[in-house]
């Protein structure tokens, strides 16, 4: 089997990486040919060492020029090697974001499984201060981790306000824990 797995960070500490220099060990011990298609990063020589192949690719594009560029890579290399099977970073998921742990900065868990669970009470806070009219009150707390372990929970918890406006809300949230405080402005909501 040939393998060419795709990683839009540069190639250094973290979950992500330590994943593929374990999977790329075992099968290349197997004899499959493994292929890592990234920006150079700390762990390049472990990767090398355990008998993969390295092929710098640019992911970072912010225009169609660069985005061309990289995907004219990836076809060379998928056509020049011979690969059979391309695994891009995206299919392990991500349980940080809006819809996620919101006390933690976007991208810090990845894996590939997750839990999670989001907890909101909405009031009106015209209620309370006649001027803020249908401005909405929120109080959350989210419970999660990736990889799955129930032993080791993240929890989150936080306050927001939600505005209606013609294009749907308007959310402004503020989360605590973990060390951490995000802030998050949304249009729209998940609930």
């Amino acid at each position: 089997m040939r393998l060419l797995y795709l990683m839009t960070e540069p190639f250094g500490i973290g979950g992500v990486q330590s994943d593929i220099l374990a999977l790329s060990e075992d099968l290349v011990g197997r004899g499959h040919e493994i292929y890592v298609a990234t920006t150079p990063g700390i762990l390049l020589n472990e990767l090398e060492s355990c008998g993969a192949w390295f092929f710098e690719v640019d992911f970072h594009y912010t225009d169609v020029k660069g985005f061309m560029k990289a995907a004219l890579a990836l076809r060379r290399i998928i056509k020049t090697e011979r690969i059979e099977i391309v695994a891009p970073q995206s299919v392990r998921s991500t349980l940080v974001g809006y819809f996620g742990l919101r006390a933690l900065p976007f991208g810090a868990l990845r894996a590939n499984s997750m839990f999670v669970t989001n907890l909101e009470y909405h009031f009106p806070l015209g209620t309370f201060i006649k001027e803020l009219g249908e401005v909405q009150g929120i109080v959350f707390a989210d419970i999660g981790n990736a990889p799955i372990r129930f032993t080791d929970v993240r929890i989150g918890y936080g306050v927001g306000v939600s505005l209606k406006t013609p294009i749907g809300p308007i959310r402004l949230d503020v989360a605590f824990g973990q060390g951490s405080t995000q802030t998050w402005i949304v249009i729209g909501s998940p609930f």
